[in-house]
C-alpha cells in the first residue's frame, strides 16, 4: 500500500501525485531561451489545474532545478516569472493566509491576449480575412465582427485600397470630411441638418440627432432620431449627398443619448432589416452548397425543401434593396424569387456593374 507523505506546503498526497501533474521540464533548470518559457507554461498550468492555490513551498518541491537554491534566489526568479506570466495574459493573484508567504492561483476568466503590434499590410490581410469569414455561416461571427470593428479602431485599417465604397459611387462630396463630422456631432451631442439620397423617396432633407456611428460589412452608417420621421433610423452615410451642423444651438449639447442606447444592436442588424418600406415578403431561392446553411445565412427565415438539393427561404424584409445586394454577393447558388420588383432590382444592380467588369477585364489583358 502507498504511503502517504506531507507535501512543503502543507496538505497530505500520494508521491503518484507529483508524477500525475508533472511536466517534463520540472526537475530540471531550463537553459536559454526555450527552457524559460517551457517552465512559464508548466508552472501556469500548474497553477490552472489546482481549485486552490498553491503556495511557493509546493512550487519549490514541483520545481526543485527553478525554484531551489538559495531562498533570496528563489524569491527573486520567481518575481521575474510572475511578471513574465502576467505580460503573457496570466492573471496571477496572490492569496494570503495560507503560510507566512501566501499562495498563488490563476483565475481562468481573468486571462487575456497580450497586445499584437501589427504592421498596416498585417493588419489589413487579417481585415479581408475576416470579412471573407463573415460572408460565410461562421459560428462566432458576433466575436469576429466586434474583433474587426476594434482592429478598424486601433490601426485604421481597412486602407482605402480595400474600401472601394469608402467614396461615393458618383464621386461627389468629401465622403471623409462627413464621417469625421458624424463622429464630432455624435461626441458633441449636435444636430445636424443634410440631404440624403433615399431610396424610395429620392432626395431628402433631414435633420437628425445622431446617437453613434459604426462600420459594418463594408457600410459606414449612422444612427439618431430622424425629426423629419419621428422615430430612430439608420442611415447609410455614403448615401448624404450634402452635410452640416446645425447652427441654431452654437454652445451646448442639443440632445441627450437615450438610455441603454447600443449601436451595437442596430449595427448588427442584417441590411435588409433597416427600415427604408414597411415590411413585405421576400422569398430566396438557394442551390447546392448554399442550400444547406440556408437556414444560417438568413435567420429567422421560413426554409422549405425544393427537389435536387434546392431550398426556398421565405422571410419579411423593410429593406428589399439591402437583401438583393447579400444575394447577388452569395453568387450564383443564390437567387431572389419574390417579390417582382425584387429581381428587377437585382437586373439594374447587375446592369450596372458590366462596365465596371469589363474594364476590369481590360485592365488584366493590359
Amino acid at each position: 500500500m502507498a504511503t502517504k507523505r506531507k507535501t512543503p506546503g502543507g496538505g497530505r498526497r500520494s508521491p503518484a501525485a507529483g508524477a500525475r501533474r508533472g511536466a517534463p521540464a520540472r526537475g530540471r533548470k531550463g537553459s536559454g531561451r526555450g527552457g524559460a518559457e517551457r517552465r512559464l507554461l508548466a508552472v501556469a498550468a500548474r497553477l490552472l489545474s489546482d481549485a486552490e492555490p498553491v503556495t511557493f513551498a509546493q512550487l519549490q518541491a514541483e520545481f526543485p532545478g527553478d525554484y531551489g537554491g538559495r531562498p533570496d534566489a528563489a524569491e527573486k526568479r520567481w518575481t521575474r516569472d510572475k511578471e513574465a506570466l502576467q505580460a503573457l495574459g496570466f492573471a496571477v493573484r496572490f492569496v494570503e493566509g495560507l503560510d507566512e508567504r501566501g499562495a498563488y492561483t490563476i483565475d481562468p476568466t481573468s486571462c487575456y491576449l497580450p497586445r499584437l503590434d501589427l504592421t498596416p499590410e498585417e493588419s489589413a490581410v487579417i481585415w479581408l480575412a475576416g470579412q471573407a469569414a463573415l460572408r460565410t455561416a461562421h459560428p462566432l461571427r458576433d466575436d469576429l465582427e466586434t474583433a474587426l470593428r476594434k482592429l478598424v479602431a486601433g490601426t485604421g485599417v481597412p486602407p482605402r485600397a480595400f474600401q472601394p465604397e469608402l467614396e461615393p459611387a458618383d464621386g461627389g462630396g468629401p465622403f471623409r470630411a462627413r464621417l469625421d463630422l458624424v463622429a464630432d456631432a455624435c461626441a458633441r451631442r449636435k444636430r445636424i441638418w443634410m440631404r440624403y439620397a433615399s431610396t424610395y423617396r429620392g432626395h431628402t432633407e433631414r435633420q437628425v440627432d445622431p446617437w453613434g456611428y459604426a462600420y459594418r460589412r463594408g457600410e459606414w452608417i449612422f444612427v439618431g432620431w430622424c425629426h423629419d420621421r419621428r422615430s430612430p433610423r439608420i442611415f447609410y452615410l455614403r448615401r448624404v449627398l450634402e452635410m452640416r451642423l446645425d447652427p441654431r444651438r452654437a454652445k451646448g449639447p442639443d440632445f441627450e443619448v437615450p438610455a441603454g442606447f447600443d449601436v451595437r444592436v442596430w449595427s448588427r442588424q442584417e441590411p435588409w432589416d433597416w427600415r427604408f418600406h414597411e415590411p413585405a415578403r421576400a422569398v430566396v431561392r438557394f442551390r447546392g452548397s448554399l442550400a444547406r446553411i440556408a437556414a444560417r445565412l438568413l435567420r429567422g427565415a421560413e426554409v422549405t425543401a425544393e427537389g435536387e438539393g434546392a431550398c426556398r427561404a421565405a422571410l419579411t424584409v423593410r429593406n428589399l434593396e439591402g437583401l438583393v445586394r447579400q444575394v447577388l454577393a452569395w453568387g450564383p447558388e443564390a437567387e431572389i424569387v419574390e417579390p417582382d420588383e425584387g429581381r428587377v432590382i437585382a437586373r439594374e444592380m447587375l446592369r450596372k456593374l458590366r462596365p465596371v467588369r469589363a474594364a476590369a477585364r481590360q485592365e488584366a489583358v493590359r
